[in-house]
């Protein structure tokens, strides 16, 4: 999965100049975690995000990692 998520960020910050890109997943997929840890992305903690199925504010994990933060990965 990591290497599919490399030509979006290829993309956001290469092409559409896009200088951050965020990113949270549900906090018991500890999974989701693993990839965005692999592409370099920065844990910046735990938030509250409502999903209309759930019908409920569920704890995600928020990442994030900037343009320059990339670049100096790969």
């Amino acid at each position: 999965m990591p290497e599919a998520a490399r030509c979006p960020f290829e993309l956001c910050f290469n092409e559409l100049g896009i200088e951050v890109i965020q990113a949270e997943h549900l906090t018991e997929n500890s999974k989701s975690g693993r990839v965005m840890e692999k592409l370099g992305m920065k844990h910046l903690g735990k938030v509250y995000s409502y999903f209309p199925k759930f019908k409920q504010p569920i704890l995600t994990d928020y990442w994030a990692i900037t343009k320059n933060e990339y670049i100096l990965l790969h």
